[in-house]
């Protein structure tokens, strides 16, 4: 397959297949941003007060490496240092700072894998084929418009040349940050993983328009510092892409609370229209209280944290969780990806969950005409298929869903696994035709006879705000409800919720 090669460097998403147990901090290293006003007599000064010599810039990102002492105390300027933590509370400090950060660093070791000896059919391709229990929700759906979505990953490369029927020419751009030189190679094995899960998931939709930047950013241990990955991000920004997926992550040091500049990259990306999803962990902790970044970030808007679920939708004993950090849990269980040399194995992490989540996310922005990040997470976290075992572990509750989201109380037995489109529910009782929409709708009900009361119907937006209200009687039979206002709603997702006295549900709807 063709690897393009630009001047600038590109940026993906490192996710993380393996048990990450932290990363480690590299502690005679930090990381500066400078504010855009600061001086070269400025910086030089603030060198010599915290004894820094200078090892490494990146135009790409504007990121100075420095090295700072091991040895304490010692004292610089009447200042005296004790410990590391004191020379990050002093330069973050300063107003010519605009972030700072070690220079963190780690490495991994999978959870599980295991050789996976059949041959795979792209064409009916599954994350989930080695489950021998059925995933309760959906990850495919149909319907699906082939709008061009570029994925960044960052990670340890992509061996797409093993890969030419998966990949073809999805390879926007390739760059290894370790290196310093375009055109990165898998040497590890995970990248290849994690990106051919998302492959794979596009070419059983057949979307032609799915693209990747292969950013190398893990080396062939699996290990890689934190320079570089903000260097990938950046690089992601200035290439375009539309989702960054993120499977790694580290623990900082014990009392650390002066590190901004990892949290401004990730803040800066959700601002500029970026989705970022981001794997939770593999260490079993609750992220509500333990600090492992990005997993365990909170405010930003454009972020999903993915915790891994096992085939059944039930816990696992290795994902982390937080009911205030992690939005969501997803399969990442006997994941079947290709490695390196055109095998294929099943892994388990939460490294897996996360690009089965992209996967899901790279649907919906499919049918967009122009990528909307907010609307999309939205979309994720309203159709969350409602889990009792993820109940106060995750935010939503509940499991990666795609296709759809309706539970009535009476239930249903219906086979979830199976492929749906967007506007397919659990229970054929309802619809909404055309969807996607353009001006107006239909919503048709087959109301049979056992409705009480009248029915409330509301469509709400992506924020989960009401647009549209009705109420009316539904008779015995098949009725319908019309929609006529869609020309003054912008484009994006919907939701309409249908309640009565003992029936209710919802569909996802998208306006073009």
């Amino acid at each position: 397959m063709r690897k393009r090669t630009t001047t600038c460097v590109w940026v993906g998403i490192l996710l993380l297949a393996f048990s990450v147990s932290g990363f480690t901090q590299v502690n005679d290293q930090i990381l500066i941003k400078f504010n855009p006003n600061a001086g070269s007599i400025d910086m030089h000064q603030l060198m010599t007060d915290i004894s820094a010599q200078p090892l490494d810039y990146s135009a790409v990102s504007g990121v100075h490496k420095w090295q700072v002492p091991t040895q304490f105390p010692f004292s610089t300027n009447g200042t005296t240092f004790y410990s590391v933590l004191d020379i990050l509370e002093f330069t973050v400090g300063k107003a010519i700072v605009q972030g700072v950060d070690l220079n963190y660093s780690g490495s991994a070791a999978p959870v599980n894998a295991a050789q996976f000896n059949g041959t795979v059919d792209l064409a009916s391709y599954t994350p989930l084929y080695g489950c021998s229990a059925a995933y309760p929700a959906n990850i495919y759906a149909e319907g699906l418009h082939d709008y061009p979505v570029r994925i960044a990953i960052i990670d340890t490369g992509i061996d797409d040349e093993s890969y030419p029927d998966l990949f073809g020419s999805k390879i926007y751009d390739s760059y290894d940050f370790i290196k310093d030189t375009p055109n990165a190679e898998d040497d590890n094995g995970h990248g290849t993983q994690v990106a051919g899960i998302i492959a794979g998931m596009a070419y059983n939709r057949k979307l032609d328009h799915v693209e990747f930047l292969e950013l190398k950013a893990m080396d062939a241990s699996g290990s890689g510092n934190l320079y570089d990955i903000i260097e990938a991000i950046e690089y992601a920004k200035i290439q375009g892409a539309n989702i960054i997926n993120c499977s790694f992550g580290y623990y900082p040091m014990l009392d650390e609370h002066y590190s901004n500049l990892f949290r401004q990259v990730i803040q800066d990306a959700s601002d500029q229209g970026i989705l970022v999803i981001i794997a939770s962990g593999n260490d079993n902790r609750n992220l509500d209280f333990t600090k492992f970044y990005p997993g365990a970030y909170l405010g930003i808007s454009n972020i999903i944290k993915v915790a891994a679920s096992e085939c059944d939708g039930g816990t696992t004993v290795f994902s982390n969780f937080g009911l205030g950090a992690v939005e969501i849990a997803g399969p990442g269980s006997g994941i079947l990806c290709p490695t390196l040399g055109g095998h294929w194995i099943y892994s388990t992490g939460t490294s897996f969950a996360a690009p089965v989540t992209t996967g899901v996310a790279m649907q919906l922005a499919s049918n967009l005409q122009t990528f909307d990040a907010g609307a999309i997470k939205s979309a994720i976290m309203l159709m969350a298929f409602p889990s009792q075992s993820f109940s106060g572990l995750t935010t939503t509750s509940g499991l990666v869903n795609i296709g759809d989201s309706i539970n009535f109380q009476t239930g249903s037995d219906k086979d979830r696994s199976a492929v749906h489109t967007i506007v397919d529910l659990d229970d054929p009782k309802a619809g909404v035709f055309p969807n996607p929409f353009e001006e107006d709708f239909t919503f048709r009900f087959h109301t049979g006879t056992g409705i009480e009361g009248p029915m409330t119907i509301v469509l709400k937006d992506a924020a989960n705000r009401p647009v549209w209200k009705t109420v009316t009687n539904m008779e015995p039979g098949e009725a319908t409800v019309q929609f006529q206002d869609g020309s003054r709603l912008p484009a994006g997702f919907y939701i309409l919720d249908y309640r009565s006295k003992n029936l209710s549900g919802r569909i996802q709807l998208i306006k073009k």
